[in-house]
């Protein structure tokens, strides 16, 4: 299996054929049909409704936020692919039960699509995402810690993360610096069982996503705006 994002230019030329395979499939099985985007790019993928954080508030949750599907990738010449089969798997309706479930999910997504690199395989940070969008689905609070860890296991897979003496430079708290270092420490399934009190929460949010901006060049998040 490869996992992988297309260029941009791609996506285009595919689009059509995703909607045609995925629909079929979705209908065969009772379900309504989606109209996705790719989010993570390969033989499996997480499709991404094309209108996610931008026309809906922290209020208008919807419903088919992301899917997760099998998909057989054909390339028929240099630069052409085309989507041959399309399975999905998990719709994650549960994404848009919630607001805040679903702003974490909106933001984490376009993070995620941010720093994946063009025509390059990304299995790990695939299987992260996949993993943290199952928990998320779950998770009846707190949805920001969830989110938090999965920005550091990023960092970390790109070894881009900070280690504790960099960010003993930065003027960090103690408390603060034994939080991440905590949460850098701890698997993604571990935070399930924990939360953070809401204060301290959003500082180390703040903190990560400086860290974030500074190593992996993010830009502006467009869905940070619904947290």
């Amino acid at each position: 299996m490869t996992v992988a994002r297309f260029r941009r230019s791609d996506i285009n030329r595919i689009d059509q054929d995703i909607r045609r395979y995925s629909n079929k499939a979705d209908q065969d099985r009772g379900r309504p049909p989606h109209d996705p985007r790719f989010h993570a790019r390969g033989g499996e993928a997480l499709r991404r409704d094309p209108d996610l954080g931008k026309k809906q508030g922290r209020s208008g949750s919807r419903d088919k936020a992301v899917a997760y599907g099998q998909y057989t990738i054909t390339e028929k010449s240099a630069g052409s692919r085309s989507i041959t089969s399309a399975e999905t798997i998990d719709a994650h309706f549960g994404l848009g039960e919630d607001a805040d479930r679903f702003a974490d999910a909106s933001f984490t997504l376009e993070f995620t699509d941010k720093i994946l690199p063009e025509n390059a395989a990304a299995v790990p940070i695939f299987d992260l995402l996949k993993e943290y969008l199952a928990l998320l689905v779950n998770r009846k609070t707190d949805f920001r810690l969830l989110t938090i860890s999965y920005m550091v296991k990023v960092m970390q897979e790109l070894g881009v993360f900070p280690d504790t003496a960099d960010m003993l430079l930065t003027g960090l708290n103690d408390d603060i610096l034994t939080t991440i270092d905590f949460i850098a420490e701890q698997p993604l399934g571990r935070m399930v069982a924990l939360t953070l009190e809401g204060e301290k929460e959003a500082t180390v949010f703040g903190v990560v996503k400086a860290f974030a901006h500074e190593y992996l060049e993010l830009g502006t998040i467009k869905s940070e705006r619904m947290l």
